[in-house]
């Protein structure tokens, strides 16, 4: 397909519906039913980024706000990562296809149904706050290295939209530098979204056209948690683990900030909604006001 592509502004990812995105990018779409839809962009790239344009509802108005460097709407998780890999990376030479999904933010990304005859090299995105990189079940020893190599941090998390995918193939979630997801005060200082962008740029342009696959070695659930469905695996790298070397389970949770490990509900509870601890988080200001 050769359709001509609209520019588009993070202002406008950040104010339109997802039904407005989806009128923009019909010819792109591929509806599910009951299941949502994801809209696959080809752009003649070896590698997919991937964003979801669902978000977590702060009220109906959601001011888009811009001083200097910082913008602020709730609407950053995810449509920063959604300009970024649109808009943004053809301007800079990083050339890769696009797939917007939905769903995401209840833990049933649309990811988990795309299909293509393109065989890719390597997917990511960029949706994740603070400035490191995680791996999911593609974590491997060799990748990290890899990433560590160019000066990237590798942390752990919980889930996106790249753990739904299972296309044989290594995937990585880079950072964003964004703060306060899914809160009315969530902001980004985009100097901190351009270093991770400079990062991400080496990394692209020395394994553009690497084939990095992946082999699943470790076994990887679905499960629910407070109505909430996560994906988690059973090794204790990951943020959502239980230890099957005993027989009560054992669940916790790595604070995105102060990196503990916590297996208190309130702090559990406290990592789901804003990604810290409550001690972190009542630091960030997070908890006033709620």
């Amino acid at each position: 397909m050769d359709y001509s592509l609209p520019e588009i502004s993070l202002k406008d990812f950040c104010n339109m519906s997802e039904s407005d995105i989806r009128g923009i990018f019909h010819q792109y779409t591929h509806t599910l039913g009951n299941s949502g839809y994801y809209i696959h962009i080809p752009r003649g790239g070896s590698v997919l980024g991937i964003s979801h344009l669902d978000y977590v509802s702060t009220g109906d108005t959601v001011p888009f706000g811009m001083s200097g460097n910082i913008v602020s709407t709730p609407r950053l998780d995810n449509r920063l990562g959604a300009w970024l890999i649109y808009s943004v990376f053809p301007k800079i030479g990083i050339n890769c296809d696009v797939l917007f999904t939905t769903n995401e933010e209840i833990g049933m990304s649309t990811a988990e149904f795309f299909e293509s005859e393109i065989s890719y090299n390597w997917i990511f995105s960029f949706d994740r706050g603070g400035q490191d990189v995680v791996m999911y079940d593609y974590y491997d020893s060799k990748s990290r290295k890899m990433l560590e190599s160019l000066g990237f941090k590798v942390g752990y998390g919980s889930f996106s939209d790249i753990a739904f995918l299972d296309i044989g193939i290594k995937g990585f979630n880079f950072g964003n530098g964004i703060v306060g997801q899914h809160l009315p005060t969530c902001h980004v200082d985009l100097k901190n979204t351009q270093k991770m962008v400079e990062l991400f740029k080496l990394f692209h342009a020395e394994n553009e056209s690497n084939k990095l696959s992946h082999s699943p070695n470790k076994s990887y659930h679905r499960g629910k948690f407070d109505d909430w469905q996560y994906a988690y695996n059973d090794w204790k790298s990951e943020s959502y683990f239980w230890d099957d070397s005993d027989d009560d389970e054992t669940w916790g949770e790595i604070c995105e900030s102060c990196r503990e490990f916590l297996e208190d509900d309130d702090d559990i509870l406290s990592i789901d909604i804003f990604g810290y601890c409550l001690k972190c988080a009542d630091n960030f200001g997070m908890l006033r006001g709620a």
